[in-house]
Parts: C-alpha cells; sequence; structure tokens
C-alpha cells in the first residue's frame, strides 16, 4: 500500500473523484503503517497530503464538482461517479449538493443514492437557517420532485402506501404537481418536470399531467 502513496496521491484520487473522506481515511491508514515501519518520510508525506484533502474539502469541492458534473460522469462514467457519493454507506457532501449532483446523475442513466440523500437532507433542512436564493432553491426542489419520482416508480399505480414503504418512495400526485407548476413554475421548470417524469414513471405520466395544467396554453403560446 505505501507504494501507492506519492506525491500526486491526493491528486490522482481527486481525479477519479473520491471524496475526501475516503483520501483521508486512506492517508491515515497509510501514516499508521509508515509510523509502524520507520519510514519518517512517508509519515510526514502523509500529514501533508492529509492537510491537502482537508483544503480540497474545504473550498467547496462539492459545489465545483456539481457546475462541472458532466466532465467527471464523461471520464468515469455515471455510475461510477454515482457510486463515489457514498462511502461506507454515508453521504460525502451537503445534502443540497448532493440532491442535484443526484438528479445529474440520474438523467444520466445511473443508479443514484436518492434515499440517503434526501433523508440527510430533510434532517439538515430541519436546523438550516441559510437564504440560498430562489434559483437554488428551485433546483433543489426539482432534484427533490426527481428522486420522489424515481423511489416511487416502484410503486406506480399505487394509490395507497404499501407494506414497508416509506414517505419518500409513496406515490406522487400528479394534481400536486401541477398545482406547484400552476402556481410557481415558468416554462423551464415545466421542461424540467416533464423530463423527469419521462426519465423516471414514463410517458403516461406526462399524459396525465398535461390536462392538469390550468396555464398549458399560456406557456405552450410562449414556446
Amino acid at each position: 500500500m505505501l507504494s501507492h502513496i506519492g506525491r500526486d496521491f491526493v491528486a490522482r484520487a481527486v481525479s477519479a473523484a473520491f471524496p475526501a473522506s475516503a483520501i483521508r481515511d486512506n492517508l491515515a491508514t497509510g501514516l499508521r503503517c509508515a509510523a509502524r515501519s520507520g519510514n519518517w518520510p512517508l509519515v510526514v508525506r502523509c500529514v501533508e497530503l492529509a492537510r491537502a484533502a482537508q483544503t480540497y474539502e474545504g473550498e467547496r469541492f462539492d459545489s465545483v464538482l456539481l457546475d462541472f458534473a458532466d466532465v467527471p460522469i464523461a471520464l468515469l462514467g455515471a455510475q461510477t461517479m454515482a457510486d463515489r457519493l457514498l462511502y461506507d454507506g454515508r453521504t460525502v457532501m451537503p445534502a443540497r449538493v448532493g440532491l442535484q449532483m443526484c438528479a445529474a446523475l440520474d438523467a444520466a442513466g445511473a443508479v443514484a443514492p436518492w434515499g440517503e440523500y434526501m433523508t440527510a437532507f430533510q434532517h439538515e433542512d430541519e436546523s438550516d437557517n441559510t437564504s440560498y436564493g430562489e434559483d437554488s432553491d428551485r433546483a433543489v426542489s426539482l432534484a427533490w420532485l426527481r428522486g420522489r419520482l424515481r423511489l416511487s416508480a416502484a410503486y406506480r399505480g399505487t394509490e395507497e402506501e404499501g407494506p414497508g414503504q416509506d414517505k419518500l418512495s409513496a406515490p406522487v400526485s400528479l394534481d400536486t404537481i401541477a398545482q406547484r407548476l400552476d402556481e410557481h413554475g415558468d416554462q423551464s421548470v415545466a421542461d424540467a418536470v416533464v423530463k423527469a417524469l419521462l426519465d423516471t414513471v414514463g410517458t403516461d405520466a406526462v399524459t396525465g399531467l398535461l390536462p392538469r395544467l390550468l396555464r398549458l396554453n399560456s406557456w405552450c403560446r410562449k414556446g
């Protein structure tokens, strides 16, 4: 293992989209092994590399990763990126960003860890008083909807919650979606919702949604 900890260890790990927590844990293991063998130069290297990993995490790598998500998806593959969103079953970035990453990966065809990030978002949202702005809130709301649709796909066609089904995977009401679109949506939001429905549930859901939209005609005229 120690032979793999070169000066570019963190750079290679970052380029492979490993989270900072995983990088630090591997460096900690390497440091202990180096100390037991008396390899003090490598101990120093592990300490400095751990600082680099901390800087990587502290400088909001998650938001940068989201802004350029298409690059690692193209280089590493969508499912590899989705697998990197969890480390030992735990989320590796703030839930708001994680939800949007899940949405990007879901749209790219990957199986994203929706349940973990939606649960984390619920917990974080209880104590988060930060104002992120309308655009950010809209992006998170659309990601949340895609996650709900994806998790509920297994229960499509049911009206009531099934045995063992939690609230996140309960069927999503098209009436509720239509009402929110009618009250708060615009063309870009409508397009995103329709794409999410097509990707997760299918054409029947879109066909069922369209008659419910009171502002459908106005959106069509603007388009």
